[in-house]
């Protein structure tokens, strides 16, 4: 429909003369944020309006949205959001009708920091969705479920596709809360991994990794009892560490060392290992118990290594390929 400007003198978002032609933007239009601004919107940001695009240029400086409940920017795209510009982002997918809503895709190529989080995310309500997530440089959070960033119903922030995938010279680390799933429809996330580092403290439907580091299990952010579960792996390189315990706390990043309460029986149900290392060497003491791999196809240019002091595993199926398995010397590994 037309292409707005933030131009803003003052934090209002609603304010007419903080956009250019003084028009407050609506559904189906193209936002830019460039340079000509002074001040970042951080108030009345909460909008049910469905633009067309978002697009922040590198040569804005300023973030947008602060980290106090409904302070996010909130928005439905049908396009593009595209972030280049350097500072704080706190963007929230949804508005605050009965309604299903979505951001159809995310491009992060920056210095800065976002924080995402859905409006709606509940087992018999309406969802608030990332469709596809692109992190190609920055820090990324997504809220997780403790940290109330929605509605009164909401859980953690609903991601469908996210990818990892840093540019060239790009430093890529994406922190993945607890209860990040569509609770609407049992699902959960699927994760490319390129490179870079993947914190994760929620289920996951499958992981598909070809460098960098995923931790499955962090201080990073809290992970409840029942967010340790993941339905596929599949390895061609990096490194993955299992770490699955619960933490106290919820907003990150949490003081490291707050590991408190066992994650009882997590599980993998299926782990293809073409190449790299799979790491479940630095459980910590008693605080994971009964870990369980359903299946583990193991090629040999990959490294099982379950050499942990403190935890016996489970693998129910194992198909050797070749490839390398380590474990403690005092260790229990039960393959049946």
């Amino acid at each position: 429909m037309a292409t707005r400007y933030w131009i803003g003198t003052t934090d209002n978002w609603t304010t007419t003369t903080n956009w250019s032609d003084s028009t407050v933007p609506v559904t189906g239009d193209d936002i830019i944020f460039d340079g000509r601004a002074v001040t970042a919107p951080a108030t009345n940001v909460e909008t049910n309006d469905d633009f067309a695009s978002v697009t922040v240029m590198s040569s804005y400086t300023l973030g947008m949205g602060g980290a106090g409940a409904n302070e996010q920017v909130q928005f439905q795209c049908s396009g593009t959001v595209l972030i280049e510009g350097t500072g704080t982002y706190y963007l929230k997918c949804g508005d605050t009708t009965a309604a299903d809503t979505d951001i159809v895709k995310t491009i992060i190529n920056t210095t800065g920091t976002v924080y995402l989080a859905s409006e709606k995310n509940a087992g018999a309500g309406n969802i608030s969705e990332w469709t596809t997530v692109i992190v190609q440089n920055g820090t990324v959070y997504l809220y997780g479920g403790a940290d109330g960033k929605g509605d009164a119903s909401q859980e953690g922030c609903w991601v469908q596709n996210l990818y990892l995938a840093p540019k060239l010279g790009g430093n890529v680390t994406v922190n993945v809360g607890d209860e990040c799933e569509d609770y609407k429809n049992g699902e959960q996330m699927t994760i490319v991994v390129a490179g870079g580092t993947l914190n994760i403290s929620s289920d996951i439907d499958t992981i598909t990794q070809f460098a960098g580091t995923v931790n499955a299990g962090t201080d990073v952010y809290s992970m409840d009892a029942d967010d340790d579960n993941i339905a596929t792996i599949n390895l061609y390189g990096g490194t993955f560490n299992w770490l699955p315990s619960v933490v106290t706390g919820a907003t990150p990043p949490l003081t490291a060392g707050t590991r408190t309460t066992a994650s009882a029986s997590p599980s993998i149900t299926t782990l293809n290992m073409y190449k790299g290392t799979f790491s479940a060497a630095s459980m910590l003491e008693t605080l994971t118990t009964n870990p369980t791999i359903a299946t583990c196809n193991l090629h040999e240019r990959a490294v099982l290594n379950l050499d942990n002091s403190y935890n016996n595993f489970t693998v129910t199926t194992l198909n050797d390929f070749g490839g390398t398995i380590q474990k403690g010397a005092k260790q229990s590994l039960t393959i049946s």
